[in-house]
């Protein structure tokens, strides 16, 4: 469905920083049927803005060699609107988070500001002007879900229920705690613990976007050069999933709900 605006504490935007954007552009608009439009940003930089029928839903951009140098992965990363960028800011500082960006003024289209919460796991706050985030949710190719995973799931539960207000509850997944956050009511996010037999997996954030046939999309990755992590498994009352990661190691999560909605 489409948006016009993101309620603060929710998420509102997904964008990949990549070593080869050709690649990537291939890849997430044939598995999504995304079309994108590029905006030179400087004298080298270009900005992809991945819609679905002009509706922008996702960003990408090419890392520099400088960031490449200093260790940035390639990676999808979650933004988080919020009414103030400054103020929120400050309260992570407070709750034990490192600021990686101090806010700033993407032009004319909202503020930005990048957080590594006290485990480890990085991600955004996003305070809209002109650009609110996504225009579509929960429809193919639009996002569905965002998830954290972490070594220290009671840090991770404080610190984000303290920094966005989110109210919280522990399910029982087979003897795996799962924490589902709510955001005035709404259901924004889940948080569990990453477990040994993940291997040296970090603390990160993961986004899933709806497909309207997993196992074609699955394919579809495999064909476009991904690597798929996870096979399509059932979610009981959610749907299935699977999680893939493309060839420059960006890692995105595919739902087909129970009712899935059909491609436009």
């Amino acid at each position: 469905m489409k948006v016009t605006s993101h309620i603060p504490g929710t998420v509102s935007w997904i964008e990949l920083s990549t070593t080869d954007a050709k690649s990537a552009k291939t890849l997430y608009e044939k598995l999504f049927g995304w079309t994108s439009v590029e905006y030179m940003v400087g004298e080298d930089g270009c900005y992809y803005m991945f819609q679905i029928d002009g509706d922008d839903i996702a960003g990408m951009y090419t890392l520099s060699v400088e960031q490449v140098k200093q260790g940035m992965p390639t990676a999808w990363l979650v933004h988080f609107a919020v009414e103030n960028a400054d103020a929120t800011t400050e309260k992570a500082k407070a709750l034990g988070g490192k600021v990686l960006s101090e806010p700033c003024d993407i032009f004319e289209e909202g503020r930005l500001a990048m957080i590594q919460d006290p485990t480890g796991a990085v991600f955004a706050l996003w305070q809209p002007y002109k650009h609110i985030g996504s225009k579509r949710i929960k429809e193919h190719g639009a996002l569905a879900w965002v998830e954290i995973a972490t070594k220290d799931l009671n840090r991770a539960r404080d610190f984000y229920s303290k920094l966005f207000g989110w109210t919280t509850v522990e399910h029982d997944m087979g003897g795996t705690p799962y924490v589902v956050f709510s955001n005035q009511g709404v259901e924004v996010a889940g948080l569990m613990e990453i477990q040994e037999s993940w291997g040296d997996v970090p603390p990160h954030w993961l986004a899933y976007l709806v497909v309207d046939q997993i196992d074609k999309a699955v394919e579809t990755a495999e064909q476009n050069g991904a690597r798929i992590i996870m096979p399509p498994s059932n979610a009981e009352g959610i749907g299935q999933w699977s999680v893939i990661q493309d060839a420059q190691g960006g890692v995105l999560a595919l739902l087909q709900p129970v009712t899935a909605p059909q491609a436009a």
